[in-house]
């Protein structure tokens, strides 16, 4: 995507993947004090979203989130992102990230603060490429490299770099339509997901574009019933955004910097305090 000043690009946010970035820093840096961490998450969450709607010159933010509780895909394959171990220091962040969520960005003004019951923030992300243009995506999950255009790119929070079309066509040789094949088949070692048998991501897109040799253990086992079978239990899991999608409606935020002041003092911290002629300034609101 070629960078215009000129134009309001808009910033969807993975929040939990920034979150967890944020949150496990903490962890190698401190000695854990869960107390404190309410106020440092949560300012320094919002200090990246400043930071971005900086470089990018936009006040368009989306934050997309994932669903707590039920999960349309486990209805399908209960054996779905199983076996996470569940932490205390991990429930520990979900009360804070879901705080985030219902408390500190409403109280400023976002009102696109998305959250589907059943669906993930990929599938939010995924729904908003389908709907509207030109935008970055703020996430390091490569699911969501099925969303890119030429006026959509990803920009990972881990790395800080982008990945555009262009860079997935040249390292993977494939349409980017066809990423959920590649999922279907490889499977997706992150959320449980069994492929096909030997295969990974590699094999699947020389598969896809006809560069797998016929009669190849690769190629046979890609080809069999079995490897179908697989492959057509996957696609519903893997392809973006899920078929329960939502057509998604935004609103124009009323961005109040008494909002924030008061989150301010909440959280009694000083730590945005310096920034606020800059919020005000960039989001173009007043008091």
């Amino acid at each position: 995507m070629t960078y215009n000043q000129e134009q309001n690009v808009m910033l969807v946010i993975d929040c939990k993947n920034i979150l967890y970035k944020i949150f496990y820093r903490m962890l190698r840096q401190e000695n854990p004090v869960f107390g404190e961490y309410a106020t440092k998450i949560t300012t320094t969450f919002l200090a990246h979203i400043l930071n971005y709607a900086q470089t990018f010159h936009s006040n368009k933010i989306i934050f997309a989130w994932d669903s707590i509780g039920a999960d349309f895909r486990k209805e399908v394959f209960p054996g779905y992102k199983a076996d996470r171990e569940v932490t205390t220091e991990k429930t520990y962040a979900q009360q804070i990230f879901e705080w985030i969520r219902n408390v500190a960005v409403p109280s400023i003004g976002f009102k696109n603060n998305i959250y589907l019951d059943g669906l993930e923030a990929d599938d939010i992300l995924a729904q908003m490429a389908e709907q509207f243009t030109y935008m970055i995506q703020f996430t390091n999950d490569k699911d969501l490299y099925s969303t890119l255009r030429k006026d959509i790119s990803i920009y990972n929070p881990y790395t800080r770099k982008m990945f555009t079309i262009k860079d997935f066509t040249e390292k993977y040789g494939i349409d980017v339509t066809d990423w959920y094949k590649v999922k279907a088949y490889a499977g997706c070692n992150s959320d449980k997901i069994p492929g096909v048998n030997g295969i990974a991501e590699k094999r699947a897109c020389q598969f896809i574009n006809g560069q797998l040799k016929e009669g190849t253990k690769a190629y046979n086992n890609i080809a069999s019933c079995d490897g179908s079978k697989i492959y057509d239990f996957n696609v519903p899991l893997v392809k973006l955004p899920h078929e329960r999608t939502p057509e998604l409606t935004l609103m124009p935020d009323e961005f109040s910097l008494r909002g924030l002041t008061g989150l301010c003092n909440t959280l009694e911290s000083t730590a945005l305090l310096s920034d606020m002629t800059v919020w005000n300034n960039l989001f173009n609101n007043t008091l």
